[in-house]
């Protein structure tokens, strides 16, 4: 392709596509904070600004400039290369805090509004999860959520920690033994002593 269909074809890469990059990499320049935007908005420009004037003034460039054909060599297509691959890694870096933060709250979800709190009498009253304050001494019941983190005191009992390990298969718990807030308890009953509450 002949030079000034490159620069057509480039010309919108890096002028549109690429203007977010550049006005980053002026930023850090401003601030004196280089990143990745510093880096290529230096590379960018570099490539498409000596392709351009490559392109409209070729007579300025000395013989040691050229081919064996006579031509000048430009790099339109490594100016639009790059564009085109920091596009795709911010993209995939969208979706992928996207797919995170799904995961956060999805945990968030699974955290119970109210857990069991058992008094020095030995009664148990429903007490909000806010209200939980480190040492409180809690009932986890079959099948519910284990509210705060904590360690079990009494009972034993198997959880199932796959939204936080991965492992599909449910961990035997004893005395002594942490659990996690969020965490799904099986089918025998636990007394935990809340040793991280949502203020921690």
């Amino acid at each position: 392709l002949s030079p000034w269909v490159q620069l057509a074809l480039t010309l919108p890469a890096v002028c549109w596509a690429g203007l977010p990059f550049f006005q980053r990499g002026l930023a850090s320049l401003r601030t004196g904070h280089f990143n990745m935007f510093t880096l290529i908005m230096f590379g960018v420009g570099a490539a498409f600004g000596y392709s351009l004037v490559a392109t409209i003034f070729p007579d300025a460039f000395p013989v040691t400039f050229r081919m064996p054909d006579g031509s000048l060599p430009v790099y339109y297509e490594a100016a639009g290369v790059v564009v085109a691959l920091v596009l795709v890694g911010q993209v995939l870096e969208l979706r992928a805090r996207a797919a995170i933060g799904n995961a956060i709250r999805a945990l968030l979800d699974l955290t119970p509004k109210q857990a069991h709190r058992i008094g020095a009498d030995g009664q148990e009253n429903d007490v909000a999860v806010e209200d939980i304050a480190t040492g409180d001494r809690l009932r986890v019941r079959p099948g519910e959520s284990v509210p705060v983190d904590g360690m079990v005191l009494n009972g034993a009992s198997s959880v199932d920690e796959a939204m936080i390990t991965g492992e599909p298969a449910p961990v035997a718990k004893k005395p002594g033994d942490a659990v996690t807030g969020g965490t799904i308890n099986g089918t025998g009953s636990l007394e935990i002593e809340a040793r991280a509450v949502g203020s921690d």
